[in-house]
């Protein structure tokens, strides 16, 4: 869904879900964010889990020369529209 680089730069962003989470019944939405191969954020969510992570989207700190990747998929159940966020700020290393 959203790939980038970071060059000598960091990031502090936040991250924010959208989508239609109480449409989506027992069917999982599962959501993976890596930095550099390494998963720091995976979880799934679904209309009967608790949602913390959505409640208090979750802030990042995206080192200098960093690959960025955040993957959602539907992991079961009928194909829902998603979003995601990462809103933030670069700063000098």
């Amino acid at each position: 869904m959203l790939k980038f680089a970071t060059g000598s730069k960091y990031i502090i962003a936040r991250f924010e879900y959208h989508g239609a989470i109480a449409q989506i019944a027992n069917n999982q939405v599962a959501l993976e964010v890596t930095l550099n191969g390494v998963s720091v954020i995976h979880t799934f969510a679904e209309a009967t889990y608790d949602h913390t992570l959505w409640d208090t989207p979750p802030t990042l700190l995206i080192p200098p020369r960093t690959e960025f990747s955040l993957a959602m998929s539907q992991a079961s159940g009928a194909d829902r529209n998603m979003q995601a966020t990462l809103t933030g700020r670069v700063y000098d290393a």
